[in-house]
């Protein structure tokens, strides 16, 4: 009986409730409740499977309740009593400073209890341009700023701060410098990060630096900006390239383990840098997700213990949501945990139904093609729920993609990592090194692009249509997997039904937009002005919106079209 499992999911259920659907003042009565029947059936269920099990789920729904009270006290307690105040304080750097348009951005810390994250903007017009060289990680520094709640903007609860563990906003009067002291862990990493990011934009040409930052270090601040870039990966599918998470790790530990063997020393140097390069990447939920679970795999030998995904995957999002846990709500922690399970749970079930449908066998040289696509139809079914509700949209190619491209980026990152290593130290030996790197980069782009060109590359899921078609899909997956036919036919005709009601319903689509004729349309993209008119095959968009809301215009109006 997977006991830490069942604990576990209880943990995060209970804290995904806290967060979506009970109220603050119903927490602590449920608390006290679950404490109650935990104690009163520790004596009962010594003996009996099934109360060992309620009491588990109640053991996880006291600590899970615990640690939601316990965190917002010490975290939004006090940004709501510093909303819209201004305060002098004294705080740590955490990284380097992001040079926008019109700002420079601070992730700070404060010195003082509590020691809670802010990001502090200075939009001041005296401010210094060379601001990411004169500010390192790890610096003190005397502030004075007017601060706003992280978890509330433009009137409406977001999650965009708070699940990455920062709980005020705020805008500097003034800016001070203390000193610097002895850096910690995270800013250590956070300053090998930068001059890691430096050396990449020195060896790589400009377009391909941008990608290789966001592969290397999951630094996707040039990434966002560079739009053609990421529209192509996105429509072809290829964002999970870019976002840190098990298979850059996994790419890691290889390095590590080919360089000194599968040893015990080379598990500790593994886990050490394991964790020194989540750190560099920014902690966010998907990396610490595939930190906590390769240091378990990498213990088990060790301690002679037998790794269990499922249990591996539930307690690590345990740790992360007791860590924080309104990092439930961060989309990589939503998108990384479904994957992940998809992997863990179907993926290999299906590559085993797919080779019994082409008559191959385990051995047959079309196994690893045929895994890598049963792999990525299984991260989609575990995913899309997720996808759809936060982007309205499938990448409808990305088995293809992956294919295609998805041996390519073990390459790449091992190439990448080795290159910058060298320039740091060596900077032509490093650019020398780079070439190889480049290549493969610049060839993943251009997968990403000639997809991209696909027609229906990428569905918008916001009409009704599009959404009955998705429960049909889940519904004839459950349906093959239920059924006694045989194997060819359990795969064929789901897949084929799948294609044809698609088909039917893009077609139907297409025609519904031709005969839109003479149609204005007011679209609401959350704040300004956006008209469309639609005659025939022709479009007019006018004007598109702007700031001033959580939801970005440009996309409101693309997912309208």
């Amino acid at each position: 009986m997977r006991k830490l499992a069942i604990c576990s999911v209880s943990i995060a259920c209970v804290v995904f409730l806290s967060y979506y659907i009970l109220p603050l003042s119903t927490i602590l009565p449920l608390l006290l409740l679950c404490l109650c029947a935990a104690i009163i059936l520790f004596f009962a269920a010594r003996h009996r499977g099934w109360l060992t099990k309620v009491f588990l789920c109640l053991l996880g729904a006291v600590i899970g309740f615990s640690a939601y009270l316990f965190h917002w006290n010490a975290t939004l307690r006090y940004a709501e009593a510093w909303n819209e105040t201004e305060q002098t304080m004294t705080v740590r750097l955490m990284e380097t400073p992001a040079e926008g348009a019109y700002y420079t951005r601070f992730h700070v810390r404060r010195t003082e209890v509590p020691r809670i994250d802010m990001m502090l903007y200075d939009y001041r017009e005296d401010r210094s341009a060379a601001a990411a060289d004169q500010w390192k990680p790890g610096q003190l520094l005397s502030v004075s700023a007017k601060l706003r709640r992280a978890d509330l903007r433009y009137g409406e609860r977001t999650a965009n701060y708070v699940s990455k563990d920062i709980y005020l906003t705020g805008t500097l009067k003034t800016l001070e410098p203390l000193g610097v002291r002895q850096p910690k862990l995270r800013t250590l990493a956070a300053a090998c990060s930068s001059a890691v990011s430096e050396v990449a934009d020195s060896i790589f040409s400009e377009d391909t630096a941008v990608f290789m930052k966001a592969l290397l270090l999951g630094d996707k601040t040039d990434f966002y900006q560079d739009t053609a870039l990421y529209a192509r990966m996105r429509g072809a599918g290829l964002m999970h390239v870019v976002a840190v998470s098990g298979m850059h790790i996994a790419f890691l530990v290889g390095m590590i383990q080919l360089l000194f063997g599968a040893r015990p020393a080379s598990s500790a140097a593994g886990i050490t840098l394991i964790w020194f390069f989540v750190f560099m990447t920014g902690a966010s939920p998907s990396a610490v997700r595939a930190g906590l679970m390769q240091t378990i795999l990498l213990l088990a030998p060790v301690f002679r213990r037998e790794n269990d995904g499922i249990t591996s995957l539930s307690a690590a999002l345990a740790v992360i949501l007791l860590v924080n846990p309104f990092s439930c709500a961060s989309i990589s922690l939503q998108m990384s945990f479904s994957a992940m399970a998809g992997m863990i749970i179907l993926a290999e079930p299906m590559t085993a139904a797919f080779l019994k449908a082409l008559g191959k066998t385990e051995e047959s040289g079309l196994r690893a093609p045929v895994a890598v696509v049963a792999g990525t139809l299984a991260v989609l079914i575990c995913s899309a729920p997720v996808t759809v509700w936060y982007f309205g949209t499938i990448a409808l190619f990305s088995p293809l993609t992956n294919l295609l491209g998805l041996w390519v980026v073990s390459l790449c990152f091992c190439f990448g990592w080795i290159s910058c290593s060298v320039g740091w130290l060596f900077h032509a030996a490093g650019g020398l090194l780079a070439v190889p790197a480049e290549l493969l980069a610049r060839y993943l782009m251009l997968i990403a692009g000639l997809i991209c060109r696909l027609p229906h590359h990428l569905i918008a899921m916001q009409r009704t249509d599009m959404k009955l078609w998705l429960f049909l899909c889940y519904a004839l997956a459950f349906t093959a997997w239920r059924s006694r036919a045989g194997n060819r036919l359990r795969v064929v005709m789901p897949l084929s039904l799948c294609v044809l009601t698609l088909s039917v319903s893009l077609w139907g689509a297409r025609q519904r937009y031709s005969r839109a004729d003479g149609v204005i349309a007011a679209i609401d993209v959350g704040q300004g002005e956006c008209v469309c008119v639609l005659s025939g095959d022709r479009t007019l968009m006018f004007d598109c919106g702007g700031l001033g809301s959580l939801e970005n215009a440009g996309s409101a109006a693309a997912d309208w079209l």
